[in-house]
Protein backbone atom coordinates (compact mmCIF):
# COMPACT_ATOMS: atom_id res chain seq x y z
CA UNK A 1 0.00 0.00 0.00
CA UNK A 2 1.22 3.49 -0.87
CA UNK A 3 0.86 5.79 2.11
CA UNK A 4 2.19 9.14 3.26
CA UNK A 5 0.30 9.70 6.51
CA UNK A 6 0.83 7.97 9.84
CA UNK A 7 -2.90 7.38 10.39
CA UNK A 8 -3.21 5.77 6.94
CA UNK A 9 -0.26 3.49 7.71
CA UNK A 10 -1.96 2.33 10.92
CA UNK A 11 -5.33 1.87 9.20
CA UNK A 12 -4.10 -0.27 6.29
CA UNK A 13 -1.86 -2.37 8.54
CA UNK A 14 -4.74 -2.96 10.96
CA UNK A 15 -6.71 -4.16 7.95
CA UNK A 16 -4.08 -6.70 6.92
CA UNK A 17 -1.80 -4.92 4.44
CA UNK A 18 1.40 -6.88 3.99
CA UNK A 19 3.57 -3.94 3.05
CA UNK A 20 3.87 -0.18 2.92
CA UNK A 21 5.58 1.91 0.28
CA UNK A 22 6.84 5.14 1.78
CA UNK A 23 7.33 5.98 5.39
CA UNK A 24 4.74 8.36 6.83
CA UNK A 25 5.67 12.00 6.38
CA UNK A 26 3.24 13.88 8.63
CA UNK A 27 3.91 12.82 12.21
CA UNK A 28 5.81 10.33 14.34
CA UNK A 29 4.30 6.93 15.09
CA UNK A 30 4.66 5.84 18.71
CA UNK A 31 7.07 2.92 19.15
CA UNK A 32 4.43 1.01 21.08
CA UNK A 33 2.00 1.33 18.15
CA UNK A 34 4.60 -0.15 15.81
CA UNK A 35 5.21 -3.03 18.19
CA UNK A 36 1.46 -3.72 18.44
CA UNK A 37 1.09 -3.66 14.66
CA UNK A 38 4.04 -6.06 14.36
CA UNK A 39 2.40 -8.49 16.81
CA UNK A 40 -0.80 -8.69 14.78
CA UNK A 41 0.57 -8.72 11.22
CA UNK A 42 3.61 -9.84 9.23
CA UNK A 43 4.46 -6.89 7.00
CA UNK A 44 7.38 -4.97 5.55
CA UNK A 45 8.02 -1.29 4.99
CA UNK A 46 9.78 0.15 1.95
CA UNK A 47 10.64 3.61 3.32
CA UNK A 48 11.68 5.24 0.00
CA UNK A 49 13.72 7.80 1.92
CA UNK A 50 15.23 9.24 -1.26
CA UNK A 51 11.75 9.88 -2.64
CA UNK A 52 10.68 11.52 0.62
CA UNK A 53 13.76 13.73 0.78
CA UNK A 54 13.40 14.92 -2.82
CA UNK A 55 9.63 15.41 -2.91
CA UNK A 56 9.28 16.97 0.53
CA UNK A 57 12.04 19.51 -0.16
CA UNK A 58 9.67 21.36 -2.50
CA UNK A 59 6.46 20.66 -0.59
CA UNK A 60 7.84 21.99 2.70
CA UNK A 61 8.51 25.40 1.09
CA UNK A 62 4.80 26.12 0.68
CA UNK A 63 3.39 24.08 3.59
CA UNK A 64 2.69 25.34 7.06
CA UNK A 65 5.67 24.88 9.37
CA UNK A 66 5.57 21.50 11.10
CA UNK A 67 3.19 19.98 8.55
CA UNK A 68 5.78 17.40 7.59
CA UNK A 69 8.55 15.57 9.40
CA UNK A 70 12.08 16.72 8.69
CA UNK A 71 14.45 14.42 6.79
CA UNK A 72 16.12 13.65 10.13
CA UNK A 73 12.78 12.77 11.73
CA UNK A 74 11.91 10.53 8.78
CA UNK A 75 15.26 8.76 9.22
CA UNK A 76 14.46 8.32 12.93
CA UNK A 77 11.08 6.79 12.01
CA UNK A 78 12.86 4.30 9.73
CA UNK A 79 15.22 3.38 12.56
CA UNK A 80 12.22 2.98 14.85
CA UNK A 81 10.69 0.57 12.32
CA UNK A 82 13.91 -1.45 12.26
CA UNK A 83 14.14 -1.44 16.06
CA UNK A 84 10.55 -2.78 16.23
CA UNK A 85 11.67 -5.79 14.19
CA UNK A 86 9.73 -4.85 11.07
CA UNK A 87 11.51 -5.91 7.86
CA UNK A 88 12.73 -3.09 5.65
CA UNK A 89 12.87 -3.44 1.88
CA UNK A 90 14.98 -1.01 -0.14
CA UNK A 91 13.21 0.83 -2.91
CA UNK A 92 12.99 4.26 -4.51
CA UNK A 93 9.58 4.53 -6.24
CA UNK A 94 10.82 5.84 -9.61
CA UNK A 95 10.21 7.86 -11.69
CA UNK A 96 8.91 10.15 -8.92
CA UNK A 97 11.17 13.14 -8.28
CA UNK A 98 13.30 12.21 -11.30
CA UNK A 99 14.62 9.08 -9.58
CA UNK A 100 16.13 6.49 -11.91
CA UNK A 101 15.47 2.76 -11.90
CA UNK A 102 19.10 1.80 -11.29
CA UNK A 103 21.82 3.55 -9.39
CA UNK A 104 19.52 5.74 -7.30
CA UNK A 105 18.95 2.58 -5.28
CA UNK A 106 22.55 3.07 -4.09
CA UNK A 107 21.49 6.44 -2.66
CA UNK A 108 18.60 4.76 -0.85
CA UNK A 109 20.95 2.20 0.69
CA UNK A 110 23.23 4.99 1.91
CA UNK A 111 20.23 6.77 3.47
CA UNK A 112 19.14 3.56 5.23
CA UNK A 113 22.65 3.17 6.60
CA UNK A 114 22.74 6.80 7.77
CA UNK A 115 19.41 6.19 9.53
CA UNK A 116 21.20 3.68 11.74
CA UNK A 117 20.32 0.40 10.05
CA UNK A 118 23.34 -1.97 10.29
CA UNK A 119 25.18 -2.41 6.97
CA UNK A 120 24.42 -6.12 6.63
CA UNK A 121 20.71 -5.45 7.17
CA UNK A 122 20.81 -2.66 4.58
CA UNK A 123 22.28 -5.12 2.06
CA UNK A 124 19.61 -7.69 2.93
CA UNK A 125 16.96 -5.00 2.35
CA UNK A 126 17.93 -5.04 -1.34
CA UNK A 127 18.52 -8.80 -1.71
CA UNK A 128 17.18 -11.55 0.54
CA UNK A 129 14.43 -9.59 2.33
CA UNK A 130 12.45 -8.74 -0.85
CA UNK A 131 12.90 -12.34 -2.00
CA UNK A 132 11.30 -13.52 1.24
CA UNK A 133 8.16 -11.42 0.72
CA UNK A 134 7.58 -11.85 -3.01
CA UNK A 135 7.39 -15.05 -5.09
CA UNK A 136 10.48 -14.22 -7.12
CA UNK A 137 11.95 -17.69 -7.41
CA UNK A 138 15.48 -18.55 -6.49
CA UNK A 139 17.01 -15.10 -6.22
CA UNK A 140 18.17 -12.81 -3.45
CA UNK A 141 20.61 -15.24 -1.86
CA UNK A 142 23.95 -16.73 -2.78
CA UNK A 143 23.09 -20.43 -2.63
CA UNK A 144 23.51 -23.49 -4.79
CA UNK A 145 20.68 -23.60 -7.32
CA UNK A 146 19.93 -19.90 -7.04
CA UNK A 147 20.22 -17.45 -9.91
CA UNK A 148 23.76 -16.05 -10.02
CA UNK A 149 23.03 -12.37 -10.63
CA UNK A 150 25.83 -10.69 -8.72
CA UNK A 151 27.73 -7.43 -8.46
CA UNK A 152 31.40 -7.49 -7.48
CA UNK A 153 32.53 -4.36 -5.65
CA UNK A 154 36.07 -3.06 -5.19
CA UNK A 155 35.34 -1.77 -1.66
CA UNK A 156 33.23 -3.19 1.13
CA UNK A 157 29.81 -1.63 1.79
CA UNK A 158 29.99 -3.16 5.26
CA UNK A 159 32.71 -0.59 6.05
CA UNK A 160 30.92 2.30 4.31
CA UNK A 161 27.63 1.97 2.44
CA UNK A 162 28.81 4.55 -0.11
CA UNK A 163 31.10 1.77 -1.38
CA UNK A 164 28.00 0.16 -2.91
CA UNK A 165 28.79 2.23 -6.01
CA UNK A 166 32.32 0.80 -6.46
CA UNK A 167 31.23 -1.73 -9.06
CA UNK A 168 34.02 -3.78 -10.60
CA UNK A 169 32.08 -6.52 -12.37
CA UNK A 170 28.48 -7.53 -12.99
CA UNK A 171 27.34 -11.11 -13.45
CA UNK A 172 24.01 -12.19 -14.95
CA UNK A 173 23.11 -15.88 -14.73
CA UNK A 174 26.69 -16.53 -13.61
CA UNK A 175 28.26 -14.90 -16.67
CA UNK A 176 30.13 -11.62 -16.60
CA UNK A 177 28.30 -8.79 -18.37
CA UNK A 178 30.32 -6.33 -20.43
CA UNK A 179 30.10 -2.80 -19.00
CA UNK A 180 30.61 0.48 -20.80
Amino acid sequence: MHISKEADAQKVLQNGADGLVHIWWDKKMPSETLKELKKSNNFFIMPTMLTSNLILKDIRESAAEGSFLTDEEIAAEVKKVYDAGIPIIAGTDPPNAGINYGTDLHKELVLLSKAGIPALEVLKSATSTPASFFPLGKIGNIKKGYKADLVLLSKSPIQDMAHIATIEKVFKDGKEVARE
